[in-house]
């Protein structure tokens, strides 16, 4: 499993993935593709996918730590002027934060590249920069695996591990 600290713009095998090759928009390393979000950073497609996804999720479920959120990525408040003590537990129980106050940068970055002030109120976007039909393709394809995964980890039932126990191997 990725760990939070692990530098999010790097292979697992330590590698930096800001000079992976590319293709139209994609950067890819080591099978690991890469895109481009809003502020012109660049994230590995699963984990910004994955961020984005939590921000969503947030947003629905706690409206208001969302909101607080929001504020200290904008830089309009500080982690001491929230409100509400429970609204930072949220946050650092969600990742979002750590517990020194820090936002973790594919936090802030995935958060203010898909952030829209609308009429209805804030509204999350995608995030990312598509630039053609191959970047649309990987895209689809991370978001994909991701949701098979996570309904694998729902149903706690890894498929690889029945196929290797099945005895009509």
């Amino acid at each position: 499993m990725h760990s939070r600290n692990h530098s999010l713009t790097q292979s697992d095998d330590g590698q930096d993935c800001q000079q992976p090759w590319k293709v139209g928009g994609l950067r890819e390393n080591a099978n690991e593709p890469i895109l481009p979000i809003q502020n012109g950073s660049h994230y590995k497609v699963r984990l910004a996918l994955a961020e984005w996804r939590n921000l969503e999720r947030m947003q629905r479920r706690s409206p208001r730590a969302f909101l607080a959120l929001v504020n200290l990525c904008n830089g309009t408040t500080s982690v001491g002027d929230i409100p509400h003590p429970e609204d930072f537990a949220i946050l650092t129980r969600n990742g979002a934060v750590q517990p020194d106050g820090q936002i973790l940068p594919i936090v802030r970055d995935v958060l203010l590249s898909s952030l829209r002030d609308t009429p209805d109120g804030l509204a999350l976007v995608s995030p990312f920069v598509l630039r053609g039909p191959e970047d649309i393709r990987v895209l689809e394809s991370v978001a994909r695996r991701v949701e098979s995964s996570f309904v694998e980890l729902i149903r706690g039932a890894d498929h690889r591990d029945r196929d290797d126990e099945s005895p009509h191997r």
